[in-house]
C-alpha cells in the first residue's frame, strides 16, 4: 500500500552551542509526498508530524538524538560531510523507528534526523537514486502474507530487470515477523 525511496548516510550530528555530538547519527532524506504514506512522522506522543514540514535545512530529530546531544524544536545543529559543516534547524522531535535512526547492533541504536530527500542528495553530493526503498504491504502483523507474498514476487522481477540497480531484498515481513517469535520464545 505504500513504497518509497530514502537517502540514509551516517553522519555526525553536533550541537555546537551544548557542545555535545553524536558521531553516528542516521541522516534520513525522504519524499514528503511518498513517506507520509508510511505514518512514520510521530512526535514522542504518538501525534503525526507533517512530512511536507520538511523544506530546505529543516529537519526532525529522533527523540535518542535529542537525549544524546540535548538540541530541541528550534535550535540550531550541525552536520558534516567530506569536512563541510552543514548548518540545520530543528522543527520537531520524532519517535525512534526503523526509518528515523539506525540499529547498531544488539542493544545499540543511533539517533537520527530526518530531512527532505532533495535537500539530503544535495549535501551529500549524490544527486541522484535511493540508498533504501521502503515498500508496505496492506493488512497487520500476521493477516499480510497474502499480499507480502505478492509483493516480494514482483519485487523480485524489477530487480532481476534492472540489475544496475544492485538492489537486494533484505528483510520480509514474514521474516521480521518469525525473528521476533524466535526471540519472544527465549522468554517463554
Amino acid at each position: 500500500d505504500a513504497i518509497s525511496g530514502v537517502v540514509l548516510k551516517t553522519l555526525p550530528a553536533v550541537n555546537e552551542q551544548r557542545r555535545l555530538s553524536e558521531p553516528n547519527a542516521q541522516f534520513v532524506g525522504i519524499d514528503p509526498v511518498t513517506a507520509a504514506d508510511f505514518n512514520g512522522l510521530n512526535d514522542p506522543d504518538g501525534n503525526p508530524l507533517p512530512a511536507d514540514a520538511l523544506t530546505g535545512n529543516r529537519v526532525y530529530i529522533t527523540v535518542r538524538l535529542s537525549d544524546d546531544i540535548e538540541a530541541e524544536a528550534g535550535d540550531m545543529i550541525a552536520v558534516f560531510f567530506d569536512n563541510q559543516r552543514v548548518e540545520l534547524e530543528v522543527i520537531g522531535i520524532v519517535r525512534d523507528t526503523s526509518l528515523t535512526s539506525a540499529v547498531a547492533g544488539p542493544g545499540e541504536r543511533f539517533g537520527g534526523m530526518v530531512i527532505h530527500i532533495d535537500a539530503a542528495r544535495e549535501l551529500i553530493n549524490e544527486p541522484e537514486g535511493v540508498t533504501f526503498l521502503a515498500v508496505s504491504a496492506l493488512g497487520g502483523t500476521r493477516d499480510s502474507s497474502e499480499f507480502s507474498d505478492g509483493v516480494h514476487g514482483r519485487l523480485e522481477l524489477f530487480i532481476e530487470a534492472h540489475p544496475e540497480a544492485a538492489a537486494d531484498i533484505v528483510l520480509t515481513k514474514q521474516e521480521i515477523v518469525a525473528l521476533g517469535e524466535l526471540i519472544g520464545s527465549i522468554f517463554v
